[in-house]
């Protein structure tokens, strides 16, 4: 039944005032500890997908990753948000390195890494980039987002991430429209590591860059959406895999 809700929730279309009167009816929003089928627990808004779809939520993306991982594999999370990728797939393979920048994020996958006893997770409180630095970030829960002002965060560049740790198997990239920037800071891991990427893709612009970069790289794109409305999501292979 909360699934059933949960769709009508948060379908296309679904005037927001109908999910502002859903939590009103619950007393929310609140945060709340669910508890998946497989026994983790995991701290959400009752405004969040995350209450409504569990373990299930992003039920057809998570699939796509598990295939692609063995208990050997490496998985680098850029915009993290608050751990589900962690909880879920933590046990899947051998490490997970999480990126998220936003404060209020970050302690809520701290939390949610901590209390399930993971121990195979590298949390990294900074945004993924060109190039090392400082950004500024505009805190706005999922939608969290890079910005010309808000708070400052540092930023580093995955090339560099990975020159003093393990290279990525599998990225994952979900940071609201600035995923070209995150993958321009990874150019030698890309020539060097042919990792697979899944992407988010939020505007028309972003897809454009991402697809020039990734096409110089020998990547092809594999929709994992029946839609083109954005957000939406894409496997990238390299084609020499």
């Amino acid at each position: 039944m909360r699934s059933v809700l949960a769709k009508l929730i948060f379908a296309t279309g679904t005037p927001f005032v109908v999910q502002k009167a859903v939590q009103r009816l619950i007393g929310g929003p609140r945060l709340e500890t669910v508890r998946f089928s497989d026994g983790h627990l995991f701290d959400c808004m009752t405004s969040e997908k995350y209450y409504w779809f569990r373990d299930s939520y992003e039920d057809d993306e998570r699939q796509a990753l598990e295939a692609c991982l063995t208990p050997g594999s490496v998985l680098f999370d850029v915009g993290a948000h608050v751990g589900f990728w962690e909880v879920a797939l933590a046990s899947k393979c051998s490490h997970i390195f999480a990126f998220e920048p936003s404060a209020g994020n970050f302690a809520r996958l701290s939390r949610n890494v901590s209390q399930n006893h993971i121990e195979n997770v590298t949390l990294v409180r900074a945004a993924a980039s060109a190039q090392p630095g400082t950004l500024h970030f505009v805190e706005d829960g999922s939608m969290s987002h890079i910005a010309e002002c808000g708070v400052a965060t540092d930023a580093i560049a995955l090339d560099d991430y990975v020159s003093e740790h393990v290279p990525p198997d599998i990225v994952k990239i979900d940071i609201e429209g600035y995923a070209a920037a995150a993958l321009r800071g990874m150019r030698h891991t890309l020539s060097e590591h042919r990792p697979t990427l899944f992407i988010e893709l939020h505007t028309a612009e972003e897809v454009a860059a991402c697809r020039d970069l990734l096409d110089e790289f020998g990547y092809r794109a594999s929709p994992l959406d029946k839609t083109d409305r954005f957000p939406y999501r894409s496997k990238f292979i390299a084609q020499n895999e």
